[in-house]
């Protein structure tokens, strides 16, 4: 065929270009001969495989070669722009070479990171030396963001220097976005033949490509599909006003069913990968709670019905998988470590919303109770909880001081329970002293509407990490005076043999505010004998108010954790 062998001479023209150190040649004909292995090579057969293989030995050419003259070790180095030029492109060329399904020899990463190490700081340091034009400035910038972005992916463990590079060239660097056509909203059709052209041809030259993923975002006033970070979006916010669930349905279908046609055939190397949905929607609140804005509280049970969906495409015999890229969490730093429940947190949204009518609800109840009747139970309430009655109704039902019998809570003592739990997350949202994880993923969606009204006006981005391990506690608590808060601590007292080690049991019988006086006494009587370093809370609605307080008015610094923790394992 005329264009595999046009393919072959590519290859040989290359490496004939390669010998004569014309680097401009060379690179040109490995473009040429990247581009035909596309339509030469699309499926699995032995002729596929013998061609990538072909190419795949150019690329280790011509990074033995290009390694040759630009690393800062070299005998005969070229000037340092071309240098600087020579390591962005081939940084490039071997991002694309990481999809393709050919096996790189083991030397290749070890060449690579040394190019894109070198590049990185050449780009760099163009940006300290005097008169550079204003676009050159931008350009160079632009290059050395997008090379330490891919060290911190080489680099495993990433060093801090790296990650502070990357955060002071990404305040000055815009990131670059490849749009679709249609800035409303599409048709069903139209979103997929957009999905499928974006998805073919690439991310734009020179975008940031740590990862080549899948992402749901709801950002007001963008296109439906388009590039940005190396994550090709789905952009939902056209959608969200409808209340149309049927709808979001169809349209994440319709995107994911334009990403497989272009799939249809490529390398198993090529695959996407599938950012969680959550991860999608705190980089939209990142970008609005910056610009002073955010989402309609409705929105967000809306985003998490569609996310459903996006999670179902990445079920059983799907062609990509889920990959997250939350931060792990690092507890040193911070005063409280909070594990999200989310019966405390649909609770507290519901106080915070219905504050001015709170007492016919808390009546609501109390009337059902009497009358022996169950509050209402609705099946989508885990997506959307917004009756105030069932939000509470659950919290009582799991056990809020006082509540267990006779008349309900007043209803300033549940807006005071309410600010002790909206307290370490105004701690985590406002000054950056909590962390916040869930095991359940529930959680994680109710707090984002709650952590979008304590951020308003703040700039700051909603800060979630990774579950912790139970190693990562253990280690966290391992020699430290620690008491514990839990229901069941007499039996757990005769399972622990560790020192020190307080366990204490939460009152019964005492309203809220007697028994987070009562547990706060216990404690400073303790801590009077001896500092205590960590207090971990795992008794149910008491807990974040009992960390909070011992934490504002004593410095004692709180693990809060769900009940689910076997503590035995996390102290033995």
């Amino acid at each position: 065929m005329a264009a595999e062998a046009t393919f072959l001479e590519s290859l040989t023209g290359s490496r004939q270009a390669i010998g004569r150190r014309d680097w401009s040649a060379a690179l040109e004909l490995q473009k040429g001969a990247r581009d035909l292995l596309g339509s030469l090579a699309p499926g699995d057969s032995d002729r596929a495989g013998e061609l990538h293989r072909f190419y795949g030995e150019l690329v280790n050419d011509l990074t033995i070669a290009i390694h040759g003259v630009v690393n800062t070790n070299s005998p005969q180095p070229l000037e340092q722009p071309r240098r600087a030029e020579l390591c962005l492109e081939l940084s490039r060329i071997l991002v694309d070479h990481q999809h393709l399904p050919v096996s790189p020899p083991d030397w290749l990463p070890v060449l690579e990171q040394q190019v894109v190490q070198d590049g990185a700081a050449f780009w760099k340091s163009f940006l300290t030396e005097p008169g550079w034009a204003q676009d050159l400035l931008a350009r160079a910038a632009a290059s050395s963001l997008e090379l330490h972005e891919r060290l911190a992916v080489l680099l495993d463990p990433c060093p801090a220097w790296v990650l502070a590079e990357v955060e002071a060239l990404r305040a000055v660097v815009p990131a670059p976005v490849a749009r679709s056509e249609n800035h409303s909203r599409p048709s069903n059709s139209e979103l997929a033949a957009t999905a499928s052209r974006l998805w073919r041809d690439g991310p734009p030259a020179g975008a940031r490509q740590l990862l080549r993923q899948l992402a749901l975002v709801a950002l007001p006033g963008e296109e439906a599909v388009a590039w940005r970070d190396g994550c090709l979006e789905l952009n939902l916010h056209p959608w969200l006003a409808d209340g149309d669930e049927a709808g979001l349905d169809r349209v994440v279908s319709a995107f994911f069913s334009g990403v497989r046609d272009s799939l249809a055939g490529a390398p198993t190397a090529q695959k996407p990968l599938l950012e969680p949905a959550l991860e999608g929607m705190l980089r939209s609140l990142s970008v609005l709670w910056i610009a002073g804005s955010g989402l309609e509280p409705e929105c967000f049970a809306r985003f998490r019905y569609a996310a459903a969906v996006w999670h179902r495409h990445a079920g059983v015999g799907s062609p990509w998988q889920e990959h997250s890229s939350l931060p792990p969490l690092e507890p040193t730093s911070f005063k409280l470590l909070v594990e999200l429940e989310p019966l405390e947190l649909a609770a507290v949204r519901a106080l915070v919303r219905q504050e001015p009518v709170i007492d016919p609800v808390l009546l609501r109840l109390s009337t059902l109770r009497q009358g022996g009747e169950a509050f209402p139970r609705n099946p989508a309430w885990w997506f959307d909880p917004t009756d105030p009655v069932e939000s509470l109704g659950r919290l009582f039902e799991a056990g809020f001081p006082g509540a267990g019998t006779g008349d309900l809570p007043a209803a300033e003592v549940c807006r005071r329970w309410a600010d002790g739990v909206l307290g370490p997350l105004m701690m985590a949202a406002l000054w950056g002293e909590a962390v916040l994880w869930s095991s359940d993923d529930s959680a994680d969606w109710f707090v984002l509407p709650l952590l979008q009204a304590l951020s308003e006006g703040s700039g700051r981005r909603p800060e979630l990490v990774e579950p912790p391990t139970r190693t990562q506690l253990s280690a966290l608590l391992a020699e430290r005076h620690v008491v514990v808060v839990t229901n069941g601590a007499d039996g757990l007292r005769r399972r622990l043999k560790r020192e020190p080690l307080h366990l204490l049991e939460p009152p019964v019988g005492l309203g809220y505010e007697e028994a987070l006086a009562a547990l706060v006494d216990q404690i400073l009587g303790l801590h009077r004998q001896q500092p205590i370093d960590w207090v971990v809370a795992s008794c149910g609605p008491l807990r974040l108010p009992l960390l909070l307080e011992l934490q504002l008015r004593h410095g004692i610094r709180g693990l809060a954790l769900a009940a689910r923790h076997d503590l035995v394992e996390l102290l033995g």
